[in-house]
């Protein structure tokens, strides 16, 4: 599952270092969390490559008021509400990690163990007058297990241009295995803050 995540300013600026983006170098989005129905950043396959738009997190549901945000990798092309969106219209949600409660309600961040931003995949369609996105998610791997049984489908940079380019492969990436992340807990970040702001004694 994937419910929140947080970018920050730099994000944009390495993924124009990444994927040369037009106008990327330009963008100095501020740090956030985006949450379910929040606009945010995706990256697209335009005609000239890979272009950045602005779009809203969830597609509608079947019932009133109801929100979809993530779709499962393993049966997304089989689901008539994701498999044409995922055949002809895929994405990617950078950010720089994303956040995880375990059974105890306690709160994990998840972030790529060298720093650089996850490049999560979706995909997108059109409701209305408005282009919305769901975030595709799969079996958690070992760094993500213990808080929860699902997570975002996590790809690197190679596979993350062969999802949004190449319709041939959509089906072997839907099947890839996340690499490794790192973990901590809120108790963990505010621990360390602690320690890194504390005076020295008089």
């Amino acid at each position: 599952m994937c419910g929140r995540y947080f970018t920050d300013p730099s994000v944009a600026e390495e993924l124009y270092d990444t994927f040369r983006i037009p106008g990327t170098e330009d963008v100095v989005p501020a740090a956030e969390d985006v949450h379910p129905a929040d606009t945010a950043d995706v990256l697209v396959r335009t005609p000239a490559g890979i272009g950045l738009e602005r779009m809203r997190w969830g597609f509608p549901g079947f019932e009133k008021n109801q929100l979809i945000f993530n779709a499962r990798a393993e049966g997304a092309l089989e689901k008539r509400m994701f498999r044409d969106s995922v055949r002809t219209k895929r994405i990617l949600v950078p950010s720089r990690g994303f956040y995880e409660w375990d059974s105890k309600k306690t709160k994990y961040t998840f972030q790529r163990t060298d720093k650089k931003p996850l490049l999560m995949a979706g995909c997108w369609n059109q409701f209305g007058a408005c282009q919305r996105f769901v975030i595709l998610t799969t079996e958690a791997n070992e760094s993500v297990k213990s808080v929860h049984h699902r997570m975002p489908l996590i790809l690197d940079p190679e596979d993350a241009w062969i999802w949004l380019m190449d319709d041939r492969q959509t089906e072997f990436i839907l099947q890839k295995i996340p690499g490794p992340l790192e973990k901590k807990s809120d108790y963990e970040q505010m621990t360390f803050s602690f320690l890194f702001h504390k005076e020295e004694p008089l």
